[in-house]
């Protein structure tokens, strides 16, 4: 049986249903009837209903489509768009993951830059109050980094000195 027409062959406006037959037992149904709303397939043109099965076995795949079409990508994209707006879905961007897990420490804020005279290193931060030697165990040190006591190179001076 073929499929309802949609559209006029002449001028290609919208034809409408006007009676319905029961096969089994003939009975008949006049009026104006509407191609069903939830299915939006009904209303595709036999173009559309090609693209649509191209795009399917084509598992999405625009650049599949692209050549076996033999056209440029913009021109499948386009189809695709046409095709979109024809079942009636607007197109939303899909919303960005939110990460479930905060971070445990947020991360010191960065110095400024330095000003171009000030050319010479710094020196290495004084060790804690406490501390038996000059520059700390490797952990110490990367715990003075992590708390924003010294930068990244007053931490690497410190180690290199101490042989760390």
């Amino acid at each position: 049986m073929p499929s309802l027409i949609e559209r006029c062959p002449s001028c290609s406006n919208r034809l409408e249903v006007r009676e319905l037959q029961c096969a089994a037992c003939g009975l008949e149904l006049r009026g104006r009837f509407e191609p069903a709303p939830s299915n939006p397939f009904a209303r595709l043109t036999p173009d559309q209903q090609a693209f649509l099965r191209l795009f399917v076995m084509s598992r999405g795949n625009l650049s599949d489509v692209e050549r076996t079409l033999g056209v440029s990508y913009p021109t499948v994209r386009a189809k695709l768009e046409d095709l979109i707006r024809a079942v009636g879905t607007a197109i939303a961007p899909p919303p960005l993951p939110t990460p479930s897990i905060p971070p445990t420490s947020p991360l010191p804020p960065t110095p400024p830059a330095a000003p171009a005279q000030q050319a010479q290193p710094e020196e290495p931060a004084a060790p804690p109050a406490g501390s038996s030697s000059g520059a700390g165990s490797r952990k110490e040190v990367l715990a003075r980094i992590a708390a924003g006591e010294l930068t990244a190179e007053q931490g690497l001076t410190l180690l290199r000195q101490t042989g760390r």
